[in-house]
């Protein structure tokens, strides 16, 4: 039996309502079915317990989900329940998730009751599939990109959470349309995750759940189109964010507190936006020195910079940085670029992104590189190129590649290139293998931009 048993989705809330409904699922299995099996009970005396065909209980609309017809059922709810609970749960909340349950489930029910009772039918439904399916397909909605842990034997892999729900949903369209008009469970299930994509939906629209940009409307633009999904307070509050001079990685130095004069280095900001954010600045200087008595200060003053070891020593030494290092580090192991790059972002704002190693800050430039995600990829080579160590000219290589490829700036590149050193040839003992080998990719970049000048 393949298992499901966890997720790597970025969680804000602990899973009490998921937990609770896990439990009384299984109390209610060993005082009803479980009981009735081992004949201490007759059928008779939990079947008003079920969805029964021929009548309309608004009762059974709810106790109909928490029974089981046997323990394989049991489990197998039990388990996806755990999984999609804890990303439904984890994003919306306890009190909100409980709602989504109960109501998903009392409409599945009452919708599947009617709809026997009008076509005559004769067996009874339980269970509590219907709102797996409607948890399923929030999942698919919140966080279709991430992934979910299957274990089966002792082999463990992991699927993507699109991929799993599309393909349960497409088994149970394709039996609803083949089975005709019946009431069945593969019904249920279509209904359940209906009802799931319009409560998953809704959140999102009303910005009740925070799913930090990686839900499904927010990563797909033919989506937002869709005013169901993307209300117009979220149209226009896009629309004033974005600006025709709009450079991504500019704004990515200015967000993790690099100096915006960088970004003519490193980015695409022109050298007139540099010179109208420092008139800015020079006005609200002087506007606060009028306040303060217009008494005129010194212009210049000594700034004294902890750099290289010192810094790396003195980041390493704030008593926030083991724990959010581990953190970091055990979502770049697990493959969660957002939670790790939440943590990155975590530390740079305060000032202890240069106590990571190198290694670790070039593991996070080269996933996000692999992932397209350039704008985020551009802080840690700029935090290597400060550190000044062994991995600062592969940084400014990586640097060069962004500013060719993605920037379109040859300018730059060149620019990038031109401050690796070339080693003293004299000095023949100092000089080690990877060093050669950045200087000759150095020099193979330099001469392609050259000659296609």
């Amino acid at each position: 039996m393949i298992i499901p048993y966890s997720t790597d989705t970025p969680l804000h809330h602990w899973p009490f309502v998921t937990c609770g409904l896990i439990v009384t699922n299984v109390v209610v299995f060993c005082m009803t079915t479980l009981s009735c099996l081992f004949g201490q009970i007759e059928f008779d005396q939990i079947s008003w317990l079920m969805l029964m065909p021929d009548q309309i209980n608004p009762l059974q609309w709810v106790t109909c989900i928490f029974m089981h017809g046997d323990p394989l059922h049991l489990i197998s709810n039990l388990f996806f329940l755990f999984v999609f609970g804890l990303i439904v749960e984890g994003k919306a909340g306890s009190a909100r998730f409980a709602l989504i349950y109960l109501g998903i489930g009392t409409i599945v029910s009452a919708v599947s009751q009617v709809g026997m009772f009008v076509l005559g039918s004769e067996a009874p439904m339980l269970g509590a599939s219907g709102v797996v399916a409607g948890l399923m397909m929030i999942a698919l909605l919140w966080a279709p990109d991430n992934d979910v842990f299957w274990l089966f034997l002792v082999w463990r892999f992991e699927t993507a959470i699109a991929i799993f729900a599309l393909y349960f949903i497409a088994l149970d369209l394709m039996y609803v349309i083949f089975s005709g008009l019946v009431i069945t469970g593969a019904f249920g299930h279509i209904l359940g995750a209906t009802l799931g994509f319009f409560a998953g939906g809704y959140l999102l629209r009303t910005e009740q759940v925070d799913c930090d940009g990686w839900d499904a409307v927010s990563r797909h633009d033919w989506l937002k189109q869709y005013r169901f999904l993307y209300s117009d307070k979220q149209r226009q509050r896009d629309a004033l964010l974005q600006q025709d001079d709009f450079s991504p990685v500019t704004s990515a130095l200015q967000l993790e507190g690099c100096n915006v004069d960088h970004a003519v280095r490193y980015g695409s900001t022109s050298l007139p936006e540099i010179a109208k954010s420092n008139l800015n600045d020079r006005k609200q200087r002087e506007a606060k020195r009028k306040a303060e008595g217009n008494k005129p200060k010194r212009r210049y003053k000594r700034i004294v910079k902890c750099e290289g070891a010192e810094r790396t020593a003195k980041s390493q030494s704030h008593p926030e940085f083991n724990r959010l290092a581990y953190v970091l580090r055990s979502s770049l192991k697990a493959g969660n670029l957002v939670e790790a790059m939440r943590h990155f972002r975590s530390m740079d704002s305060q000032q202890l992104a240069h106590g990571l190693s190198e290694s670790t800050l070039m593991e996070i430039a080269k996933k996000l590189g692999a992932a397209k995600q350039w704008t985020d990829a551009v802080r840690p080579l700029v935090v290597l190129t400060e550190k000044k160590e062994s991995m600062a000219d592969e940084a400014r290589l990586l640097m060069a590649r962004i500013q060719l490829q993605v920037m379109k700036r040859r300018d730059l590149a060149i620019k990038t290139l031109e401050e690796i050193q070339t080693p003293d040839p004299e000095s023949n003992a100092g000089i080690t293998a990877s060093t050669q080998n950045v200087v000759r990719r150095r020099d193979q970049l330099l001469q392609q931009l050259r000659q296609t000048a």
